[in-house]
């Protein structure tokens, strides 16, 4: 049984015993404190399942102000797929250390997640207009563009990535590939052969020129 299970178990199990207490009169005290100690033993059991959200929990718990720790567990909880939690955890990061700008990414990108697209892009923007010279940044912005399917836009954003640092292989990469899917053949081209002078063993870049019937 998964963690995220055991958390769906212990909300079902707070929801049940809610109806009861509401059906019955008030719970006796011994129940209330029964009840408490289930979920908690439930919750245990879910965070040793995780020792990564074990570890920052415990790094929170040392010391609540810690940004870092909120949005490196907000990390884990969007690699599960629990963008509740990992948003709540963004949020509580960004609230401490309001001028993180791969904080707001790392929100943005659960947003998007969640299909939540016009949030997911006001952290995007957010991101970059507190550092509005990171070619990072728009590339990342690029890759959310392209999720929600606005490749004009993307390529925009992966172009000024490549105007700030030239040498951004990975922003070549990802507008070639939408050149490639768009069907401009000759543009991909360039931008793969781009990266690889860049990185000349960059394999993603030579498989795509390959499909292309380019030779790398």
């Amino acid at each position: 049984m998964d963690a995220r299970m055991i958390r769906s178990l212990a909300a079902l199990w707070q929801s049940l015993t809610g109806a009861n207490a509401d059906q019955n009169g008030d719970c006796h005290q011994d129940d209330e404190r029964a009840v408490a100690d289930y979920e908690k033993a439930i919750y245990d059991k879910a965070i040793a399942l995780d020792p990564e959200i074990a570890d920052y929990t415990k790094a929170i718990e040392l010391n609540p102000n810690d940004a870092d720790a909120y949005a490196m567990r907000g990390i884990v909880y969007g690699e599960e797929g629990d963008f509740e939690r990992a948003i709540a955890d963004f949020d509580k990061a960004i609230a401490l250390d309001p001028k993180n700008v791969d904080t707001y990414c790392f929100r943005g990108f659960a947003y998007a997640d969640k299909g939540e697209v016009d949030r997911a892009m006001a952290d995007f923007d957010k991101a970059i207009a507190l550092a509005p010279n990171d070619a990072v940044l728009y590339g990342r912005r690029g890759v959310a563009y392209g999720m929600q399917g606005e490749v004009d836009r993307a390529i925009a954003d992966y172009t000024k990535a490549i105007a700030l640092d030239p040498n951004d292989a990975i922003a070549y990469n990802s507008r070639g590939t939408i050149y490639s899917d768009k069907g401009d053949k000759d543009k991909a081209i360039a931008d793969f052969r781009k990266v690889l002078e860049i990185d000349p063993s960059n394999q993603p870049a030579i498989n795509r020129l390959k499909e292309l019937g380019v030779t790398p």
